[in-house]
Order: C-alpha cells, then sequence, then structure tokens
C-alpha cells in the first residue's frame, strides 16, 4: 500500500513536469494534425516546405475523442497568401486570434543572411512588437486546448540551442507551459535530417525539447507521446 504522503509527493511531481497544462488524448491529436496538415501543408514541386502553426481549440476538441468537426479556423487561401506567395526575404508569417503560421525567413545583414525558422517566429517577438505571435494566440485563453505543429523537428544549431539565447525556442515553450493551463502539445512529422547527421542519439538531440513542453511524434497514421526520457524518444 502506498502512503498518502508518498502520493501527494507524486503528485506534485506530475504537475511540476508541465506546469499546469493538462494532457491531450492521443486520438483527438491525430484527427487536429489530420486537419492541419490537409488544410495547411506547403508543398514546392514534389516536396513538402517547412512551416510551422499553432492552433487554439476549445479543450474539449483535445481532452476526448469527440467526433465534432474543427471548425472556425482559417481556411487555406487565406493563410497560404501570407505564407506562399511572398518571397523568402520577406516575413511569411500569420497571425489571427485562434490560428498563427509562419515559414522560415532569410533577412540579409550587410554581405551575410541571417534565418530565423519558422519555430522561431511564432514564439518570439518580431517587428519590435510588444507581443510574440503565441502571446496573441493564447492572451486571455489560458484553459483552451494549444496544438504547436512543425513539419520538421526544431533543428539543433538554433531552435535547441540553449546557449543561443536569441534564437532557442527552448525558454519561451517553458514560459508558455508555465502560464497556460489547458491542454497543450508540441508535435512534429519528420525528423530534421541535420539530427540524423550528427553525433549522439535522436534522444539526446530532442531531449531538451521534450522536457521542455509534450513533445509528441505525428506521422502517417500514427501520434505517439515522446515521454521525457532518452529511451522513450529513441522509441518516439
Amino acid at each position: 500500500m502506498v502512503c498518502a504522503g508518498v502520493l501527494s509527493r507524486l503528485l506534485l511531481l506530475s504537475l511540476l513536469s508541465f506546469g499546469t497544462a493538462e494532457e491531450v488524448s492521443v486520438n483527438a491529436l491525430r484527427k487536429i494534425i489530420d486537419h492541419i496538415e490537409n488544410t495547411y501543408q506547403i508543398e514546392v514541386g514534389k516536396e513538402i516546405s517547412q512551416y510551422a502553426v499553432a492552433i487554439r481549440l476549445p479543450k474539449e476538441y483535445c481532452t476526448s475523442n469527440t467526433q465534432q468537426s474543427i471548425t472556425g479556423l482559417p481556411d487555406q487561401a487565406t493563410v497560404h497568401a501570407e505564407l506562399v506567395t511572398k518571397k523568402r526575404t520577406e516575413y511569411r508569417l500569420f497571425v489571427s486570434e485562434n490560428l498563427i503560421a509562419a515559414r522560415p525567413f532569410k533577412r540579409q545583414e550587410g554581405n551575410i543572411f541571417a534565418s530565423e525558422h519558422s519555430e522561431y517566429l511564432l514564439l518570439n517577438k518580431i517587428w519590435k512588437d510588444e507581443k510574440t505571435p503565441m502571446t496573441h494566440l493564447t492572451s486571455g485563453h489560458p484553459d483552451d486546448c494549444v496544438v504547436f505543429y512543425t513539419y520538421n523537428s526544431p533543428c539543433l544549431r538554433q531552435c535547441l540551442n540553449t546557449d543561443g539565447e536569441e534564437k532557442n525556442i527552448i525558454t519561451p515553450l517553458q514560459n508558455l507551459v508555465n502560464t497556460h493551463t489547458g491542454p497543450l502539445a508540441f508535435v512534429f512529422n519528420k525528423i530534421f535530417d541535420q539530427h540524423k547527421e550528427s553525433q549522439g542519439s535522436q534522444g539526446k538531440q530532442l531531449l531538451s525539447l521534450a522536457q521542455a513542453v509534450p513533445l509528441y511524434h505525428c506521422h502517417g497514421n500514427d501520434c505517439v507521446y515522446c515521454g521525457n526520457t532518452e529511451d522513450a524518444i529513441n522509441k518516439c
């Protein structure tokens, strides 16, 4: 028999793992990701181009196996007008009340090109704005469900590089987890090729991300919760 004190400590540890955010149903998440990929996916030739999307839905869409259709989000044409028609040297960013989306942006600084990745653009302040796109999405709706989707998993050199505070996404994700109480998920489809070429296992490479936010791998017909240990992520 486990004593009440031990159970209380275990409950506290589980809450501290990801702030106060609720768990997302994997079955519900698969339906949401299907909608994102079928509606907003960007293809250049025969290849899928990198893009990131974050949506906010009523929490019941993420915590149950509801058969209710996902409605109320911007349509494909509206989002693609900002993401597809613009050049890579222009901001390709869409911000609305319940959906934000971005593609990588390449900025020229003299003779040097500096890249800002799609995940970074959604989570950090740009245009010297007081709010990040993610803040625009979540402000005033702490109990809603938030799903952050990126086609490629975040890169090591910038997004997951905690030594590079200006470009990493770990810090803003931790801030989101600490302030958001509703269901929350960070989802990727494909392991970024850079991960395969670098030394060490995928688990080590994605561990900082998995420890910052609930991480899921949705590919094909499956959505898998990756956990927050190296062994679990290797299986993910």
